[in-house]
């Protein structure tokens, strides 16, 4: 943190911790939020990697606050021009989940407006997402109710994309072709 600070002088740099407090806080339900996967049988999980689980910390990015627009890039992207127009999309715009699904989108770049209450809809989400009617692992005697969500991608996986498209069915707009293009798309 402090060679980030250093490097970043005068940016606001933030900590997963921070903004999970901020959650908790605004829940006043004292749960904290999980921010990852209570998977157990994906191939991703089994990786030595694991990123699955850590993949779900995205679900913190809406706990941010300072700020009215903000854009998540994976990590992995190869950024070839400016990207300052993503900030002028609609309040929730992503990428569809090209090639599986023009109905669905990619977790992998999105825009996104910060809001206390869906990072709080996006944590109830996380603890109740089920395949098949029953809680994840480590959610019993939260006394919640499983919520079925379909997994997205190729592979039908509940992941932090699972999550995300199930909260905003209906109400994201797609970025224009080419802001995130996947492997398989040749």
């Amino acid at each position: 943190m402090a060679e980030l600070t250093a490097a970043f002088a005068g940016s606001r740099i933030r900590r997963l911790s921070d903004l999970r407090a901020r959650v908790d806080q605004h829940k006043r339900a004292g749960r904290r939020l999980q921010a990852r996967a209570q998977l157990t049988s994906t191939r991703q999980l089994v990786r030595s990697t694991g990123w699955a689980h850590r993949t779900f910390q995205k679900l913190l990015l809406f706990a941010l606050d300072g700020y009215s627009r903000a854009a998540f890039l994976d990590i992995d992207m190869l950024i070839a021009r400016n990207v300052d127009a993503l900030l002028d999309q609609p309040p929730f715009a992503a990428v569809a989940a090209l090639p599986y699904a023009m109905k669905q989108f990619n977790s992998g770049v999105f825009v996104f407006t910060p809001s206390l209450a869906d990072a709080t809809a996006l944590e109830d989400l996380s603890l109740r997402a089920s395949f098949d009617g029953r809680l994840p692992a480590g959610s019993a005697g939260l006394g919640l109710t499983p919520i079925r969500i379909q997994g997205a991608g190729e592979r039908d996986q509940l992941t932090d994309q699972s999550i995300f498209n199930h909260h905003f069915k209906g109400r994201w707009t797609a970025l224009p072709y080419g802001y995130n293009m996947g492997v398989k798309v040749r």
